[in-house]
């Protein structure tokens, strides 16, 4: 599907970059982001604060086991040059088979102060998200190898922003 870009008439209110910003302080790294109309994204875990996930696949998602009974992971998600209006869909897909382990109508809504934050000149996840996974237990994904990606659209669907990266599923509970 092709999404048309509808650029001239959108004025963006993303704070200005920050002047000297460098991957790993907080900006976006646009080498590890798809790029539509100058739009990147940063894909990170983590419950409680921002945690980075390595380009090279050596990161580590944790799953949790939630109060209601299911599992999770956390993501997080950076985005520029994108208006702080946006739907995010993270994915998990096993690596091993090819089943994704996670359901697209999951596609969350998040605005300023609705679940995102300024951040060094982007706009940022409030706080973790819970990426849930269609499963029922744990040790059938434990230490599995799998694409976890984010898809930052602006509501309008003209722009978009998505990241990937390889992660380990691991349970660190005995």
């Amino acid at each position: 599907m092709v999404l048309p870009v509808v650029m001239a008439a959108c004025g963006s209110t993303v704070p200005a970059p920050v002047d000297g910003a460098a991957p790993g302080d907080g900006s976006v790294d646009a080498a590890t982001s798809d790029v539509s109309g100058g739009a990147r994204a940063v894909l990170a875990t983590g419950g409680s604060m921002w945690t980075d996930l390595a380009t090279d696949g050596s990161g580590r998602a944790e799953i949790v086991h939630g109060p209601q009974g299911g599992y999770h992971i956390f993501g997080r998600v950076r985005f520029e040059a994108l208006p702080p209006d946006v739907y995010v869909l993270f994915r998990v897909t096993r690596l091993s088979d090819g089943r994704v382990l996670t359901d697209d109508a999951d596609r969350l809504r998040r605005a300023d102060g609705r679940g995102l934050v300024p951040s060094n000149g982007a706009w940022e996840s409030a706080s973790g998200e819970l990426v849930i996974l269609q499963i029922t237990d744990p040790a059938t994904v434990t230490n599995a190898r799998v694409r976890f990606e984010v898809t930052v659209t602006d509501v309008v669907g003209a722009r978009m922003a998505s990241d990937q990266r390889t992660v380990t599923l691991v349970d660190d509970v005995p």
